[in-house]
């Protein structure tokens, strides 16, 4: 039993924090729904002003400017979700899409994936990481030369921790190392 000056803490299986959910298990299936109503509830302001007429251009900034910000606050962290949570973020896009195309009617511009945005923030993050000003440097583990000491071909890639288990295979350090060491060696 956890105190606080002298009075217990409750237990909680899921606590809201900066307006992210986390759950006992460390999951993001509750920020993910939160992230989907409230994204699906702001898709009627596209209904309505499609059906008022509004051009396709409107609509799309319309979208970016108030559906898209929901779907990507705090984004980075969820660069390690599953598949299925993936899939479930990118529908929201492209229902948006196709009700501003009014169901294939008109042509709407292509938008990135949601994936790859986040993929690239997590990578801007990790890259702001290495500089050593950066508050969360002390995470980042050493690149390969500065852990054997040897000057080898891979050498500006990041030396990957040991993962034991997949929680910690898909947080936010090992899936943000991956795509960095996946963009140096390209």
């Amino acid at each position: 039993m956890i105190t606080l000056r002298g009075q217990p803490v409750p237990s909680v299986d899921c606590a809201k924090g900066l307006g992210f959910y986390m759950d006992k298990n460390l999951t993001f299936d509750e920020q993910i729904s939160a992230m989907i109503s409230k994204a699906s509830c702001r898709l009627n302001y596209l209904r309505l002003l499609t059906k008022q007429g509004t051009c396709v251009m409107d609509l799309i900034q319309i979208y970016l400017a108030l559906t898209r910000p929901v779907l990507e606050y705090g984004h980075v962290i969820l660069v390690g979700c599953s598949k299925e949570q993936e899939l479930a973020i990118e529908r929201v896009q492209r229902r948006a899409l196709r009700i501003i195309s009014l169901g294939g009617r008109r042509s709407v511009p292509d938008l990135p994936p949601l994936k790859v945005r986040r993929e690239e923030a997590a990578v801007q993050l990790f890259e702001r990481m290495l500089r050593e000003d950066h508050p969360l440097h002390d995470m980042v583990p050493p690149t390969r030369t500065g852990a054997t000491g040897l000057t080898l071909r891979n050498s500006r890639t990041i030396s990957l921790p040991k993962a034991r288990t997949k929680r910690l295979s898909k947080s936010f350090l090992h899936s943000a190392i991956r795509l960095y060491n996946k963009k140096v060696t390209q």
